[in-house]
């Protein structure tokens, strides 16, 4: 039903419009019916009762306008209506100074990498706050975008620093394979310093053997010396021929019949190298020999320059002797003899000589044996014998008596507990337990004997027809 409304009642709603809307202003932010604000009231009259309900939007999701003064102050709207400011929603309002100090607390570690002024489209066209909303969003987007660049060298690095790591892993693993191998090559050097001091300390004592033994071999060259400048022209042989007494040793000859500095050449190898070819007697100078002696020289047996030191072939001559003839020789340098222990001495110790063996049997069948190194020691060594490195055809006889001392009838220095070897086999030699290698026996003028007489018997086992026993420096 529809009335009409008088002036007296258009007043009244007049009047009651303005409550209304007054009533709706103190509801504006309280009564909220689907995102709109909602005011209503109720107007009674005399005969009637009105109900006005009044919807108005949510301006607080709108962006607000901002204008600025010359000044640049903000000039809010103004409602026109009762001549007063009106603000249903109140908001914090930024402008673009304040956004670009937001924007400062974005940079990363003080470094201003996002730029103040972003463009905006010039074809769209927005209100103040909706351009800072897309300056903001545009900043936003390119620090994300920044953010994904550095992300992504980070991410490289990230990679390079794990090769890296990964490089530096391996060179871990050799370094502590290189340590290992380090420990493992100082425990052997301390092994070998420990080695070495133990044969420094051999090498002393060795070193006081030999300091020893060079002052026996003075004293022992010395008495040879003397022994030889005052022995005279008496038979040392026992042994009396037929008609006469025997002559006095060739090689023996003193001193005072022979003018030192005559004879030059200290052994057969050196007159060899002279040029004399022919085998037979020669006098030489040892080094160490106060005279001249007379020796045997072969110049024919492979290439030549041996001295011949012993010589059995006939029997004429007995070795069957005390201590004192074997230190000076005996016999006839071109029959059977023994050119003496004294002369051997100086002889294989003024240089290395090597030693030669020639064999007959009494068939004619030959041997011989040799050995490259070959000394004898002086007399306070008991004539030591030093015999090594075989070659030949007569087996190695000798390889028993490296070492051994030299025994006569009269001096036992055999390693025999029981027996003195020399006396029971009838001459001086190297013995050791008697042994098996015997040149200086008594001699038998047939093969097939009982008694021990000349025998090699690693080459066979019967009686020898002829032996010589002969020395040349090894570098001939």
């Amino acid at each position: 039903m529809t009335r009409g409304i008088d002036r007296y009642s258009s007043n009244s709603l007049h009047s009651s419009f303005f409550s209304i809307f007054s009533f709706a202003e103190l509801r504006d932010e309280n009564y909220v019916n689907n995102g709109l604000f909602a005011a209503q009231t109720t107007i009674h009259s005399s005969t009637c009762a009105y109900t006005l309900v009044i919807n108005q939007r949510n301006i607080s999701q709108c962006p607000i306008v901002v204008s600025s003064n010359q000044y640049g102050a903000e000039t809010p709207h103004v409602s026109q209506r009762h001549g007063r400011h009106y603000k249903p929603y109140q908001r914090k309002v930024v402008d673009d100074n304040t956004l670009h100090d937001n924007q400062d607390d974005l940079t990363d570690s003080g470094d201003n990498f996002f730029p103040r002024d972003l463009p905006v489209s010039p074809s769209l066209h927005f209100s103040g706050e909706s351009r800072i909303c897309q300056r903001r969003v545009a900043s936003l987007v390119y620090r994300l975008e920044h953010l994904q660049q550095i992300q992504r060298t980070e991410r490289l690095r990230a990679e390079r620093y794990a090769n890296s790591v990964k490089g530096h892993h391996s060179q871990l693993n050799n370094i502590d394979t290189s340590f290992g191998k380090l420990e493992s090559n100082v425990s052997s050097l301390i092994k070998a310093v420990h080695s070495i001091e133990q044969k420094l300390f051999r090498l002393k004592k060795i070193n006081n053997n030999l300091e020893h033994k060079m002052a026996s071999v003075v004293l022992d060259m010395d008495e040879v010396n003397t022994h030889i400048g005052r022995r005279d022209l008496k038979a040392t042989s026992d042994f009396y021929d037929v008609n006469k007494k025997k002559d006095t040793p060739e090689h023996s000859t003193p001193c005072s019949k022979v003018t030192r500095g005559l004879y030059k050449y200290e052994d057969c190898g050196a007159l060899r190298k002279a040029g004399f070819t022919k085998s037979g007697e020669y006098f030489i100078q040892p080094s160490a020999l106060s005279c001249s002696a007379k020796v045997w020289c072969d110049m024919e047996t492979e290439g030549g320059g041996w001295i011949t030191f012993q010589r059995r072939m006939d029997g004429t001559e007995n070795f069957f002797r005390n201590w004192t003839d074997y230190r000076d020789g005996f016999g006839v340098i071109s029959r059977e003899f023994w050119l003496g222990n004294n002369n051997l001495f100086l002889l294989t110790n003024q240089k290395q000589y090597e030693l030669r063996v020639d064999l007959w049997d009494f068939n004619h069948r030959y041997a011989y044996a040799k050995y490259r190194h070959f000394k004898v020691d002086g007399e306070r060594d008991l004539f030591r014998i030093h015999v090594s490195t075989y070659s030949g055809t007569a087996r190695n006889g000798l390889y028993l008596h490296n070492f051994a001392l030299f025994s006569t009838i009269d001096r036992d220095n055999d390693k025999h507990t029981y027996v003195n070897c020399a006396e029971k086999w009838d001459g001086g030699w190297w013995f050791t337990s008697c042994g098996s290698t015997y040149l200086n026996g008594r001699y038998h003028r047939k093969s097939n004997v009982r008694q021990r007489g000349i025998m090699w018997n690693s080459w066979k086992y019967e009686q020898l027809k002829h032996s010589e026993m002969k020395i040349r420096p090894v570098r001939f």
